[in-house]
């Protein structure tokens, strides 16, 4: 499945929800590790239980780019 198009994800420190839109080159994964989220400004390896867990951000949506 290519990364490219609108994820939503959800915080693990603060369990909101937001939308990110990757474009093509860019990947996945390297967002759900380290993209601070955009309520509590958290990163995923910032906070001692999801280091312990190795937790990241989980998806929880992907939608693919409307064509233009």
């Amino acid at each position: 499945m290519p990364d490219r198009g609108l994820w939503t994800l959800r915080c693990q420190n603060c369990q909101k929800d937001f939308t990110i839109e990757l474009k093509p080159g860019e990947h996945l994964i390297e967002y759900v590790r380290s993209t601070p989220c955009p309520h509590c400004h958290k990163r995923p390896d910032e906070t001692a239980a999801a280091r312990a867990l190795g937790a990241w951000h989980r998806v929880i949506d992907y939608r693919t780019p409307k064509p233009r």
